[in-house]
């Protein structure tokens, strides 16, 4: 049992294993416990999960909305799918980067408890807007409540990335291929490739994988931000880029370097598939899903290298 949690890289992993082995789940709950009960950490919340009765609830009640949803519909990229589920959200919530708000009141909500003329008066939470370079407006300050606001502010999109990939190597395809690993955005779930000039294979690969299930990257995090004591720590000889940010596309690095193909621009795994006899034209350019596609992302021509004419 304990070689397979060490072979699992991310709780979509350990999810895997709990779903053929039954006791996982307990035993990953005990092995956190100390964790949960320590006082000493006083930056360390706490909260309950969600009951196995709760989760049948909600399901429930989501089942209303869409009956083609699936337990295993976990994803955002899951979610795309079902379309009566996507146009509730559409209709009736607000989903932003930081907001998840709902309010709606039809054949599947329940009346609301409030009067009728206090529910009209309740609207979405606006989204932060900077009252300086250091801080945002305090929910007073913003004077927006109840009319449309955007997420133009938020970090991820005002901040362009450096121009400096933060690497003391160039980042190729061929440093890519001595790590063969990738990490996913927590913000984004876009693939961003590890790089190192040295192979990394063995235990230090284990070491490797190890770290990275402790850590919640995101879009340009640099392990140069970590309190790496030890000189021979393998974070100190594997890179990311610094210069990227969530709205950037897959790196062209991913590709040549043989990773499973993914969408170019979101990073899903379900693409665009080519039509019928023309799989070669197709294979010119980097992938494309159809959720992309609907949104007006057009196809991409892969980068080719110059071949050396010797004269």
């Amino acid at each position: 049992m304990k070689n397979n949690l060490d072979s699992a890289n991310s709780l979509g992993e350990i999810r895997k294993l709990a779903e053929k082995y039954p006791t996982i789940e307990e035993e990953v709950l005990d092995s956190v416990e100390p964790v949960r009960s320590n006082g000493k950490i006083k930056n360390l919340k706490v909260f309950n999960p969600a009951t196995e009765g709760e989760i049948f609830d909600l399901r429930r009640e989501i089942l209303k909305i869409d009956q083609d949803i699936k337990v295993t519909d976990s994803t955002q990229q899951d979610i795309k799918k079902r379309k009566l589920f996507v146009s509730f959200l559409n209709d009736h919530c607000k989903i932003a980067q930081y907001i998840f708000s709902g309010k709606t009141s039809c054949h599947v909500c329940k009346k609301p408890r409030l009067s009728n003329e206090m529910f009209e008066r309740l609207y979405h939470l606006p989204d932060p807007e900077p009252l300086n370079c250091d801080k945002y407006k305090s929910f007073d300050q913003l004077h927006v409540y109840g009319k449309p606001t955007s997420e133009k502010y938020r970090p991820s999109l005002v901040g362009k990335p450096s121009s400096e990939h933060g690497l003391p190597f160039s980042p190729s395809s061929q440093y890519a291929k001595n790590v063969e690993m990738v990490v996913l955005c927590s913000d984004c779930d876009k693939p961003r490739v590890l790089y190192s000039k040295k192979v990394v294979r063995g235990v230090r690969r284990t070491q490797l994988s190890n770290c990275l299930t402790d850590i919640q990257y995101t879009c340009g995090f640099s392990f140069d931000e970590l309190d790496l004591e030890e000189e021979t720590h393998v974070l100190k000889t594997v890179f990311l880029r610094k210069n990227i940010t969530c709205n950037c596309t897959i790196e062209l690095t991913y590709y040549s370097a043989g990773f499973e193909d993914v969408c170019f621009f979101c990073g899903t795994d379900e693409l665009e598939p080519a039509e019928a006899g023309d799989e070669d034209e197709a294979k010119k350019y980097y992938p494309l899903c159809t959720g992309c596609k609907d949104n007006g992302k057009k196809l991409v021509e892969r980068r080719t290298r110059n071949k050396f004419n010797p004269k």
